[in-house]
């Protein structure tokens, strides 16, 4: 598996898998990790950390993998975003997952969008700076090893970088963004590579990014159906999605993806062999609108 290595030194593995409430018991967590999937993505809504826990620890006891060689990452959503809940929040997780470090957090930012705005909209009982600063212990303590923020815009990313550094905390190991062809987000990855702030982008379901209607012209093809896409996968004999993944793994930017059965896992990890020439990139490059419908992108 490739890894990516972040501002503070963590290797990040390229590609990951979600971890979502579902019909197997056990969450399909054994079959990743036997299909060799090192970045467990915990972030999904609903999440009960305690069964989680549970299989994990079972995983181990097992030998399907050592908790050294993986990256788990888990979240805060914008219910925890209270001050009286900040304070034991980590640790609960870190309780329920019976774990004693988690790998990554990720901040999903208190806003609401306003139409020509780039301020953060924060609960009323909360600065972003208590936010971090309630985060900075566990850093210190090793309990949480690196955070990822969500969508923040390049702006937001400044701001938080300032706050950082003020806090003598480590900058923004990552950002998160919704990164399509047809909507690739060049200006702030650009903004993250300078900062050395690694993107990471989480697609559910590849198959189904829309994206909007475009005019007089009539609804734009889906992204399994982009016929530069499709001539591309025809000549490598691959599936669609399985170009879109090496092509965003390609721009160095971390996956996760849907987990699922044994045979989709393993045409995930296939992924990571496919050897998209210069050319190809360049053509799923040239398909940037920097328009799509966000109620059409499974994301997070």
């Amino acid at each position: 598996m490739t890894d990516l290595t972040l501002n503070n030194g963590l290797k990040l593995p390229a590609l990951g898998i979600a971890i979502a409430e579902g019909p197997r018991e056990d969450y399909g967590i054994p079959a990743a990790l036997r299909a060799g999937f090192r970045h467990l993505d915990l972030s999904a809504k609903n999440l009960n950390y305690e069964n989680v826990g549970d299989v994990l620890q079972w995983c181990f006891e097992e030998n399907l993998a050592q908790r050294k060689n993986l990256f788990i990452t888990a979240n805060f959503n914008h219910s925890d975003y209270e001050r009286t809940v900040l304070d034991w929040r980590i640790q609960k997780m870190l309780i329920d997952l019976n774990l004693d470090y988690l790998d990554m957090i990720l901040i999903e930012k208190p806003i609401d969008f306003k139409k020509q705005e780039e301020v953060f909209q924060y609960p009323k009982d909360l600065a972003f700076e208590l936010l971090l600063d309630s985060i900075r212990s566990d850093l210190h303590d090793k309990r949480v090893l690196s955070i990822c923020y969500d969508n923040f815009t390049k702006n937001q990313l400044a701001h938080v970088i300032k706050l950082t550094s003020s806090l003598q905390m480590s900058r923004p190991q990552a950002n998160r963004l919704d990164v399509t062809p047809y909507f690739q987000e060049k200006e702030i990855r650009e903004f993250c590579r300078h900062e050395n702030i690694q993107v990471m982008s989480h697609h559910i379901e590849i198959g189904q990014l829309r994206p909007i209607i475009d005019g007089a012209d009539g609804r734009m093809a889906p992204v399994l159906e982009i016929e530069e896409i499709m001539r591309i996968a025809t000549e490598l004999n691959i599936k669609p999605s399985q170009a879109i993944i090496k092509w965003i793994i390609d721009s160095g930017i971390s996956l996760v993806v849907r987990n699922g059965s044994r045979k989709r896992l393993h045409l995930l990890q296939d992924c990571l062999k496919i050897p998209l020439t210069s050319e190809d990139v360049q053509v799923i490059r040239d398909l940037d609108i920097q328009k799509y419908s966000k109620q059409f992108c499974i994301s997070g």
